[in-house]
């Protein structure tokens, strides 16, 4: 929230893998976190590296919660 607010790039990648801090949230399943990120506008789309996206590591990673949030968004 201390990132968003201030208005960071809510897209920007990492140097690694080029993940964004919704990719991040997702693979360690910070829940919490997920809706703060796509409220902000967060980019569901992008994909990092290796190709993959945030729904598909949720996916992966067998996070159902996240999984939903994320299918919500999508929905809405």
């Amino acid at each position: 929230e201390k990132l968003i607010q201030p208005g960071a790039n809510i897209n920007a990648t990492d140097a690694d893998f080029g993940d964004t801090a919704l990719m991040r949230a997702t693979k360690n399943g910070h829940k919490k976190v997920i809706p703060l990120l796509l409220d902000a506008h967060a980019n569901i789309r992008i994909t990092n590296r290796l190709g993959d996206t945030a729904l598909e590591m949720a996916i992966r990673a067998q996070h159902e919660d996240i999984l939903r949030l994320i299918l919500f968004h999508i929905e809405r």
